[in-house]
């Protein structure tokens, strides 16, 4: 705990993290509908395009890693299967951070993380990252926060084609072309191709993407179209022991070594943005969301002979009707809206088939009203039904209804006594239903159902924004009722936890040396347990005490420019190993850095991940062993290794 708190002095008086330039930059986020005032409670933190043109990375995953409101585990090292967990989420991040694309959800009905490699980096204008739980805009899973990708907007001309390759065979190609006609219609199309020979044996990645959008803009609005698709054919290579990771953390075992995840996604997507009035407009989105592929994950001494498919499929409409009025000196901002998602999953394995659908349908409203000339307060309120009908051929042979209603609240206090100062309070409930696959896994013999989960946020928090710095301090405590995690301490099952706690700061600083040079830094530290139950005074799995992260961006002159970053993720106790009793995964140090050189039309990246060649995983997991005669389990601490040190260089000419 002293490593940790002099961490935070550190920080907290560097001259150094990420400024929040919400002035300069639209958000979405933290009321649902693009403005460019901060009025809002919330913390939004804003990964920018330039930010991104910089890095030099390939993946979203390589941009939110050691964000120092996030811990990540990139499980296989190219950015497939991630998990982004937020407010002290490790294992159950997927179903406690929502991951949306321009407002619409990418997370999935089943405990499958939401797949980032399915958006193209190239493709993203920014990334909002907002803070603490935003059920009552965004509803389920929306618990430690939220990260929406915005896209980028469609420009009057512009084409481009980029190639690029790197270290373990890895290589790419990719283009765009945007345009804007007088006639009010525009149109952008881009498409990748990807091949990542992986850092493993048996860990081979290709990957596909196509990306098309049509808008129309007329006078009081704007219609909009999308279709994206989506190929990725991931080869898996399993976890090792300690040992044999240490040995050589680049094998895989000869039981993984047929092991693969294959996934088709298409996505189609229809949007209206209409001015009805001087002060209200509708917005509205309509998904159709298609995901299927075959899989064949085998265990330790028994590999998978035969493969499982998985299909799924989301339908979701998400009307609202925004309104802002002058009101008090300031500005009244009030959304209503309706949230309906249909969803579909099926799971055929040897272990039978898997059926679950699940409707949720939500009223939800949020009002932020200036109650002074330098305080704003927001209220808001969600109500939502959901509808499951669960079927297999073992637990539910004849299928079985599980149906519940929760509803949530949230009130905020913002306060800007200065233009450079603002202060904030928020309450926030918060909560999540249980998925497909969650209530189809159960201790066999059982038939427990399972509570869905509910929680209250807690958040108090400064921030300073000048010319040259930026500084945020932000404290929360996030109460979870009935927390619905996987217990594979012994057979292995979902279960509910009765009570969860977390508590944690997160500070950020930023500092603009001159016109060419930023500096930023920041760091995160949470304490996560169990407060009762079965596992009473355990560690929340997964879930680092600390990560901090200090990153550098330089302009050296017209042409060239340089981008660093450090970061350190604490140890943290084993995904699954509820009772602790595997001890920590350790924690790690890694350093990125990429140098860009730009002349004319040409733009050249030259980007080095893990410079200093840490040997270091970002996932672990308690794995269970079941020897005879009684197989009675036996618990090892395994871990997927990560990629030691690797480049990646590319080379684009656009097209003006």
């Amino acid at each position: 705990m002293k490593k940790i708190i002099l961490l935070g002095v550190l920080v907290i008086n560097a001259p150094l993290i990420s400024a929040k330039e919400l002035l300069e930059i639209r958000i979405t986020s933290g009321v649902r509908s693009e403005q460019s005032d901060a009025v809002i409670p919330p913390r939004i933190d804003v990964i920018s395009r330039e930010e991104i043109e910089y890095s030099g990375a390939s993946h979203v995953v390589d941009l939110l890693k050691g964000r120092s409101s996030i811990q990540l585990a990139d499980t296989f090292g190219n950015g497939a299967r991630a998990s982004i967990g937020m407010r002290g989420f490790g294992e159950t991040a997927n179903a406690n951070t929502l991951v949306l694309v321009n407002g619409r959800r990418l997370n999935n009905t089943d405990i499958a993380s939401p797949d980032l490699n399915s958006v193209s980096l190239k493709d993203i204008e920014r990334i909002e990252i907002i803070q603490g739980s935003a059920t009552v805009l965004y509803g389920d899973q929306a618990v430690g926060g939220v990260i929406n990708i915005v896209t980028r907007d469609i420009e009057d001309a512009r084409a481009h084609v980029e190639i690029g390759a790197g270290s373990f065979g890895s290589h790419e190609i990719q283009a765009e072309v945007s345009r804007r006609l007088e006639s009010g219609f525009s149109y952008r199309l881009s498409a990748e191709k990807s091949h990542d020979g992986g850092y493993r044996d048996n860990n081979e990645l290709d990957y596909e993407n196509l990306f098309g959008v049509l808008t129309y803009q007329y006078g009081s609005g704007r219609l909009l179209a999308g279709i994206q698709r989506t190929d990725e054919d991931l080869d898996t290579p399993g976890a090792l022991y300690l040992a044999e990771a240490k040995a050589d953390p680049t094998r895989a075992r000869s039981e993984y070594l047929n092991d693969y995840i294959n996934t088709q996604t298409r996505v189609f997507w229809l949007g209206l943005s209409q001015a009805l009035n001087r002060y209200w407009k509708f917005e509205g989105e309509w998904t159709y969301r298609e995901s299927a592929g075959d899989f064949l994950q085998s265990s330790r001494n028994a590999p998978e002979i035969i493969p499982a498919t998985q299909d799924r499929r989301v339908n979701s409409f998400n009307p609202r009707f925004v309104g802002r009025y002058p009101f008090n000196g300031g500005r009244l901002i009030a959304t209503l809206g309706y949230d309906y998602d249909k969803a579909r999953y099926r799971l055929v394995s040897r272990f039978g088939p898997q059926n679950g659908d699940q409707t949720v349908d939500s009223l939800y409203g949020q009002v932020v009203v200036p109650v002074a000339s330098s305080v704003n307060t927001t209220l808001g309120v969600r109500h939502s039904r959901v509808e499951n009908f669960i079927r297999d051929g073992f637990t539910y042979p004849m299928g079985i209804d599980l149906n519940d209603d929760l509803s949530a609240i949230e009130v905020g206090f913002d306060y800007r006594p200065t233009r450079r100062w603002h202060l904030f309070v928020r309450a926030a409930e918060n909560f999540r239903f249980a998925k497909a696959d969650e209530h189809l896994n159960p201790v066999f013999g059982t038939t427990t159902i399972l509570n869905n989960q509910t929680g209250l946020s807690l958040e108090a928090g400064t921030e300073y924004n000048s010319r040259d710095w930026s500084l945020s301090v932000v404290v929360y405590e996030l109460d979870l009722n009935d927390e619905i995690v996987f217990d594979s301490t012994a057979f292995g099952a979902s279960i509910n936890l009765d009570e969860t706690e977390r508590q944690g700061v997160t500070m950020n600083v930023a500092y603009r040396l001159d016109e060419s040079i930023r500096i930023e830094a920041g760091v995160s530290m949470i304490d996560a347990d169990v407060l009762s139950g079965a596992f009473v005074g355990s560690d929340v799995p997964l879930v680092a005490d600390y990560t901090a992260r200090l990153g550098v961006r330089h302009r050296i002159n017209d042409n060239w420019n340089i981008y660093g970053e450090y970061y350190l993720v604490g140890g943290r106790p084993y995904s699954g190993d509820f009772d602790n009793r595997l001890g920590e995964l350790d924690g790690y140090r890694v350093l990125n850095m990429n140098a860009g050189y730009q002349r004319g039309n040409w733009k050249l990246d030259f980007r080095v991940n893990n410079l200093l060649n840490e040997e270091y995983s970002e996932f672990g997991a308690r794995s269970n062993e079941f020897p005879p005669p009684n197989f009675a389990p036996i618990a090892f601490a395994s871990v997927q290794p990560s990629p030691e040190r690797n480049f990646q260089v590319s080379v684009r000419y656009g097209f003006e």
